[in-house]
């Protein structure tokens, strides 16, 4: 049985039945994905059945209550749900076994109970990279505009976003953003005033992230009273 995401539920056909003549099954339980990066949630999905047949040989369902425990540290929204969610533990690179427990009773009130086990790996979370970034024009008049380039990447494939901000050498913001949350955002250069400075040296700073790791980068731009095309200068972090 697929789980339509990559992962697959096999059906069980171990049927426990007892004396009292009630039949209990366990018909699939499985994880959303089979890997996981850690504090990440996943849903988990089950079926289970449970009747008995009367002198007429009519079938009866039986209530049924689920459990899920697991052995690493992770936890469930709800463990007594039939398709809870589960949250991956902070401990890197680590295979969790996950294990449904589904009980009812018989007439004679004493508990019937089967379970069913699956394993997940957790894996650790790598952070984005930032490939490449630069401004252009790398010098610039008072109110000037200057266009902001990066490339980043997630190992992952997580979804990332941007953030810029710029700062002068007393670590004051320093000029504008049409977009501070854009890949490639617009800035303007701030005024000076000349009778206390007649340039000034913004450092721009891009951080990008997946939510729980990032990656940082700065490029320098001059602010003076003129524009000069000079080499982009990019400071590392």
């Amino acid at each position: 049985m697929s789980d339509g995401k990559g992962g697959q539920g096999k059906a069980t056909t171990d049927i426990t039945v007892t004396q009292d003549g009630v039949y209990l099954n366990i018909s699939y339980a499985y994880p959303e994905k089979y890997s996981v990066k850690t504090g990440k949630q996943m849903k988990l999905y089950s079926s289970a059945v449970a009747y008995n047949l009367d002198n007429n040989n009519k079938v009866n369902s039986i209530q049924i209550t689920y459990s899920w425990s697991d052995n690493c540290g992770g936890e469930f929204d709800n463990p007594n749900a039939q398709n809870p969610t589960w949250t991956a533990p902070n401990t890197q690179n680590t295979s969790c076994t996950i294990t449904l427990t589904v009980s009812t009773t018989d007439s004679n009130n004493n508990q019937i109970s089967k379970s069913k086990s699956f394993s997940i790996n957790v894996t650790s979370n790598s952070p984005p990279v930032i490939n490449t970034i630069s401004a252009s024009p790398s010098m610039v008049e008072p109110d000037g505009k200057v266009n902001l380039y990066s490339y980043a990447s997630d190992p992952d494939g997580d979804s990332i976003t941007y953030s810029w901000t710029a700062k002068d050498s007393n670590g004051n913001d320093c000029g504008t953003f049409d977009d501070s949350t854009k890949q490639n955002p617009i800035w303007t250069a701030p005024m000076l005033d000349p009778q206390i400075e007649t340039e000034k040296t913004c450092v721009i700073t891009l951080i990008v992230s997946d939510g729980e790791v990032s990656d940082t980068k700065k490029v320098t731009v001059s602010v003076n009273g003129k524009t000069a095309n000079t080499n982009i200068k990019i400071q590392k972090k």
